[in-house]
């Protein structure tokens, strides 16, 4: 039954029983305290399980085997297993629990491989686990302090040879514990328990195999908007070509439109986004450069200083119309050079921010200027060829730390 079902019911039934007052106030307190402790749990396994599963991130499956040792995968695989220590020993969720609540967050993961990484990580923690590998904070140390290899230092071995299958020499599920001394020797005939393994582990292959093979299917090619991929873009343009000759120097005739299209988040990996559509209203093709600038402004002197500039080459077919983007670098790189500028105190630097103040494009052709825009008039005056008073080039540039 949900919790709040529960709790409609309970206070209902006091209220009809005929409770008094402080003793109905006494169990609203009790339903509520008792609904914060579940949902804290609730969190701290999620937070927990999260943390885990940013190791079981997946990696692209190895083309060559590389024989260094599987050093970043096994450094993968020690967090993980911290981890499952870690919960094991403060009474968290079991192991095992906060394995597979890990893995319900990797959608980018089949359940083939889910079960080889829930497999060969559980079987890592319950060695070095029984080993003693783990001290008092629960860290990993590689000399066994328990059971009848006390003082033996451990490996972390490849399951499936990186000469057998390649694929997987560089993979989390496909690494073991094993005492320094019973590494495998090379050419050794694999035990029966390896051979089931192995299958277990091409199986995780063919698994991934088939879902990149399905995710590109769905995709299928880049196309533009009009559903034209890079080659029938390149034919359409080479018949526009022959079919302008000398018309394709003219200076054509652009619509240009920019605006911000995104702004510092996750999702822009914290920086600003600039979006221009470019259309050729020509009858014949046309080749341009669109030349961008976004423009910040500092915290306390208010000084204009370039965030980012740059030139990207446009190709056009009269009518035809594309998208340009442009960006920053991450908001916080700018934050230095703005403060230094600024000549902030210490005091001052913790209450600063990076200020966006806005953008100007230029569209330009071998015969001039064929459109321009900006955010605001001030910048648009910047942009404009006639105004020689006004230039967004004399503005310092803060790109670095």
């Amino acid at each position: 039954m949900d919790q709040s079902v529960n709790c409609n019911f309970f206070l209902q039934y006091c209220y009809a029983a005929g409770m008094h007052y402080p003793l109905f106030f006494s169990a609203i307190v009790f339903l509520v305290a008792a609904a914060g402790v579940e949902g804290a749990d609730s969190s701290r396994i999620n937070k927990s399980a999260q943390s885990l599963a940013k190791q079981l991130q997946p990696v692209a499956l190895e083309k060559k085997f590389d024989k260094k040792p599987p050093s970043k995968s096994r450094a993968k695989m020690i967090s993980a297993i911290e981890a499952l220590e870690k919960s094991d020993k403060t009474n968290g969720p079991d192991p095992e629990s906060l394995l597979n609540k890990a893995l319900d967050f990797h959608e980018d993961l089949g359940n083939w491989e889910k079960m080889v990484l829930t497999n060969t990580v559980l079987s890592a923690w319950r060695e070095a686990h029984a080993m003693g590998l783990f001290d008092e904070s629960g860290k990993f140390q590689p000399t066994i302090t328990r059971g009848r290899d006390i003082g033996k230092p451990v490996v972390f071995e490849r399951i499936v040879p990186g000469e057998t299958l390649p694929a997987v020499s560089n993979q989390i599920a496909n690494l073991r514990i094993v005492t320094k001394d019973a590494v495998r020797t090379e050419g050794a005939k694999p035990s029966a328990r390896d051979q089931a393994m192995q299958k277990q582990i091409e199986g995780l292959v063919r698994e991934r195999t088939e879902r990149e093979r399905l995710v590109k299917q769905r995709k299928g090619p880049e196309v533009n908007r009009l559903g034209q991929t890079e080659k029938e873009q390149k034919q359409l343009w080479d018949l526009a070509l022959d079919e302008a000759g000398e018309s394709f120097n003219n200076l054509p005739r652009i619509r240009l439109e920019a605006g911000i299209d995104g702004s510092p988040s996750h999702k822009t990996k914290e920086r600003w986004r600039l979006e221009c559509e470019v259309l050729n209203n020509s009858t014949h093709p046309t080749e341009i450069k669109v030349k961008a600038w976004l423009i910040g402004v500092t915290f306390k002197k208010r000084q204009q200083y370039i965030m980012a500039s740059e030139e990207k080459t446009v190709q056009l077919r009269p009518n035809e119309i594309k998208t340009v983007e442009f960006y920053t670098k991450s908001q916080n790189s700018y934050k230095n050079r703005a403060d230094d500028y600024d000549e902030l105190s210490k005091g001052e630097r913790k209450e600063s921010a990076v200020k966006y103040r806005g953008y100007a494009v230029q569209v330009i052709h071998e015969k001039g200027i064929a459109a321009f825009d900006a955010s605001d008039r001030t910048l648009l005056r910047m942009m404009d060829p006639e105004d020689e008073d006004m230039t967004v080039s004399g503005l310092p540039e803060f790109r670095t730390n």
